[in-house]
């Protein structure tokens, strides 16, 4: 009967209400790649394809941190000829809508462009960013994507790629992995980059938790260009409480407390207390 007791009370407490972190929010590719021919594509390359972007946010005594995962048929290194793509940096733009304007308000580097003169992992508050344009203009035989056109509008803007200077924001740290889902994607292998932004005070969880874009060229060519909107609803670094009990379990309680002031709890195999008879 004691072991019978001590296991309700496991059991009771594996199922009292508590938190739990808010499930990734799937967002969408909004924006269309303009090639360095003038032709419009939703991707150059079944290889530069960035399928979706889920996010989600978590945090713990007032300091927390934002994941991105990306799914993405491009695994993050290519060479052709001799020439040889990386993955780009990710970059932010805060209010929600900032980025059609092409102003980022902060970049993601990943550490992956020093061959293009990027800089080491970080969160910062971008100063000089270098295009698609800039990097493989000079590539000849290659096509790329030299802009990016947002749904619903004609204007194009040059996508952003590698950060070359910029402000570390200090307490943040960024980490990045990417794993071979082991499934294909309109016959190529999918990938998903998964990257966490940490060290985010109650200030910047504010801000970036209002909304916010994020613009990614899936490869520093931008042949994959991805902006995805995240819209804010105030919720994205907040625990979401688990309901309350069931009946079931709050008589459950009921019986364990009954058998609990009779008697005792005690590991399978110990011994009895002193002076107690089992």
């Amino acid at each position: 009967m004691r072991h019978l007791s001590c296991l309700l009370m496991v059991l009771l407490l594996l199922c009292v209400s508590g938190t739990a972190m808010p499930a990734p929010i799937t967002l969408v590719n909004t924006t269309a790649v303009i090639g360095s021919n003038g032709a419009d594509y939703s991707q150059i390359g079944a290889d530069f394809d960035t399928v979706s972007v889920g996010v989600s946010g978590s945090e713990q005594d007032g300091i927390a941190t934002l994941n991105l995962a990306y799914s993405t048929t491009f695994p993050g290194v290519e060479s052709s000829g001799d020439v040889t793509t990386y993955f780009p940096d990710v970059f932010l733009c805060v209010p929600d809508g900032g980025c059609a304007g092409g102003s980022f308000t902060y970049a993601i580097a990943l550490g992956d462009e020093g061959a293009n003169g990027g800089q080491p992992a970080g969160f910062y508050a971008p100063g000089t960013i270098a295009t698609s344009a800039s990097i493989w203009g000079s590539r000849t035989g290659y096509i790329y994507g030299a802009k990016y056109r947002p749904s619903g509008s004609a204007d194009q803007y040059t996508a952003p790629v590698v950060m070359m200077s910029g402000s570390v924001i200090a307490g943040t740290s960024v980490s990045s992995q990417v794993s071979d889902t082991g499934t294909l994607y309109n016959g190529q292998a999918l990938y998903t980059l998964n990257i966490a932004v940490s060290g985010l005070g109650p200030a910047l969880t504010a801000t970036i938790g209002g909304g916010f874009d994020a613009f990614w060229g899936t490869g520093d060519c931008a042949n994959g260009a991805f902006l995805a909107s995240w819209p804010g609803s105030g919720t994205l670094f907040e625990p979401v409480p688990v309901g309350e009990p069931s009946s079931l379990w709050l008589a459950a309680l009921g019986f364990v407390i009954v058998l609990a002031a009779s008697q005792s709890c005690r590991l399978p195999g110990a011994p009895d207390a002193p002076g107690r008879a089992a």
